[in-house]
């Protein structure tokens, strides 16, 4: 028997960065065009990659039919409660969509890395938009809003991004690219290791500027953790490279924070969300907890419909009297259980636990670039889902079930057999 080999085809890959680059400049195709045209780009774009490759669907495991009859029984459900508004379908494509494009062994010879050159893309015109708005500068394709810290209403602003969550987000992403980058064992020359800390500087930038509370706390465990299990055998070399890294990273936080506003403004939105006394956000999300709970027991089997407590897609300012009238869960985790039911929230449990055993499995072997910089994100995502819902979104969600493909370990031994 002949063997085949599987790879990405150009095309694929293509679709995949132009539908990366159209959501990550949402916001501007939005106020350009006044209407949610991203929306009706990624779907497409996702529908066409799955006619592409369909012939290679032949064979479904048991695990991907059953996760796909359940979703399936869970879409039917909930459409007559929702109807087709733009957050169920943001997870209609999250859920069901994407996990069947991406989940495949097609997708093992993807280079997560060639993806970088969308994000750096992207810090830079965002950097800039943020440049501008600390200068004063106003403008429709630039978001800016408010938030309370510590009982004080202060100004927020998102770039081009459409957001402060995106822009945070978009910033971790590239720090991930760049610490990996970085952390290659191969020479290089001064001119590129410049090159490389100013695109990591990039990204903290643009998280600093972000606010993004959660996103500080989760580079930064992500960060520690990788460099735990990778770090193998401990010899001197590699403590002062750690302790010099990290070093480089907390000053150029300081340093940002002192200099881009009066009274260290970022400092204290770190600090903040230890704070229960002044910041009702922070006591809002334990409600929110709470609340989520409880909904879960009281639809155990089936949940609430998928959905139900995203703010994907919604404009929720026009659909609740109160901030605490919000139906969401602050945490993928308790999100899953709470839309899907038990049988729903336990297999997504269960796959982010076995994910984050296989970056870590793949830091361990250290014997491939592309499974380590997935394990990177893998590590991330897991991190993120305890208090954030960043992989309700399609950006994630794509990234998420490229990287699973890529380190699913009975693909990989079947690629070596052929």
């Amino acid at each position: 028997m002949n063997s085949i080999k599987i790879k990405v085809s150009d095309v694929s890959e293509r679709l995949i960065k132009t539908s990366f680059t159209v959501l990550l400049f949402g916001f501007i195709i939005t106020q350009l065009f006044e209407l949610k045209f991203h929306y009706f780009v990624f779907i497409s774009s996702s529908c066409i990659i799955a006619f592409i490759n369909i012939d290679k669907y032949k064979i479904i495991k048991l695990k991907k039919a059953f996760y796909l009859i359940i979703t399936a029984l869970l879409c039917i459900i909930t459409v007559p409660k929702t109807g087709l508004s733009a957050a169920f379908l943001f997870s209609l494509v999250s859920y069901l969509m994407v996990p069947i494009i991406y989940y495949s062994k097609l997708f093992k010879s993807f280079e997560l890395s060639s993806l970088s050159v969308v994000f750096k893309i992207a810090n830079i015109i965002f950097a800039f938009g943020l440049i501008l708005q600390y200068l004063g500068a106003e403008s429709r394709f630039l978001d800016s809003a408010f938030t309370y810290t510590s009982g004080n209403l202060e100004s927020r602003f998102g770039s081009f991004a459409g957001g402060s969550l995106l822009l945070g987000l978009c910033g971790c992403f590239q720090i991930l690219f760049s610490v990996f980058d970085l952390s290659k064992e191969q020479k290089t020359k001064v001119s590129q290791k410049i090159y490389k800390y100013l695109f990591l500087g990039l990204g903290v930038f643009n998280l600093i500027c972000s606010q993004s509370r959660r996103f500080y706390i989760f580079i930064f465990l992500t960060l520690i953790i990788v460099y735990l299990f990778r770090l193998g055998k401990i010899n001197k070399t590699r403590i002062i490279k750690a302790i010099l890294f990290f070093s480089i990273v907390c000053i150029l936080f300081f340093i940002l924070s002192f200099t881009l506003l009066e009274k260290n403004y970022f400092v204290i939105r770190l600090f903040s969300v230890f704070d229960f006394k002044n910041d009702n956000s922070n006591n809002l999300r334990i409600l929110l907890w709470a609340k989520a709970i409880n909904d879960f027991f009281n639809n155990f089997w089936l949940g609430t419909g998928l959905s139900s407590t995203t703010i994907v897609g919604k404009d929720i300012w026009n659909v609740v009297d109160n901030i605490e009238d919000i139906i969401t869960t602050e945490s993928y985790f308790l999100k899953n259980f709470v839309e899907g039911g038990i049988i729903f929230g336990s297999f997504w449990f269960i796959l982010l636990s076995k994910a984050l055993k296989k970056a870590f499995k793949s830091f361990k072997e250290n014997i491939n670039y592309n499974e380590i910089l997935a394990g990177y994100f893998i590590v991330f995502f897991f991190i993120d889902s305890f208090v954030s819902t960043s992989l309700e979104s399609i950006l994630s969600s794509t990234i998420f079930w490229i990287c699973l493909s890529i380190l699913d370990n009975k693909q990989r031994l079947a690629l070596k057999e052929n």
